[in-house]
């Protein structure tokens, strides 16, 4: 016997099969497709929306144990505001900074970045160690800039020292400035 349409209507539906969920690989490379489906427009939209995640990130990460300097994923940041250390690292650049559990690993040549007094103000300097003093109890670093002809005036406590540079993105250092 065939079945009727009234006999079909009431019929209970088929279960539905189950859903896969999609990879995470699958998920990114959908979003990174869309993008670049949208054209330059699309990618800059979306590289701006990185740039807005990543300063979020550091605002929610600036804290005081980092010497007052944002940071991210361990590392501290600074840019660059002037040419003392060219051609080693330009007005711009942005710099990414190693902490410094034990002063005494610092050598002659590393560059840091350091809490100093210039012109009356405690600014944050970016300059390479000259040479290193034992004061006993702590270290003291001379320091000069790549650009300059005489050492730093002021030596620095190792009580100081914010982060040993780790490496630089040319540039981006002027957007961070923005953001911060």
């Amino acid at each position: 016997m065939s079945q009727t349409a009234v006999e079909k209507e009431g019929a209970s539906p088929a279960p539905e099969p189950p859903k896969k969920k999609a990879s995470p690989l699958k998920i990114i490379l959908g979003i990174v497709g869309g993008v670049f489906a949208l054209g330059l427009a699309g990618v800059i939209a979306f590289v701006v929306a990185i740039i807005v995640a990543i300063s979020s990130y550091v605002n929610m990460v600036y804290t005081s144990e980092s010497g007052g300097v944002p940071t991210a994923f361990g590392m501290g940041m600074v840019s660059i505001q002037t040419e003392s250390m060219t051609p080693t690292l330009e007005p711009g650049d942005l710099v990414f900074l190693s902490p410094v559990n034990d002063p005494s690993t610092l050598k002659v040549g590393d560059v840091i970045t350091y809490w100093t007094v210039i012109n009356g103000d405690r600014v944050l300097n970016t300059h390479r160690i000259e040479n290193i003093y034992d004061g006993g109890d702590y270290l003291l670093f001379e320091t000069k800039g790549d650009a300059n002809t005489a050492v730093d005036a002021i030596t620095t406590h190792e009580s100081e020292v914010v982060g040993v540079y780790a490496f630089k993105i040319p540039g981006l250092g002027e957007l961070f400035d923005r953001m911060i």
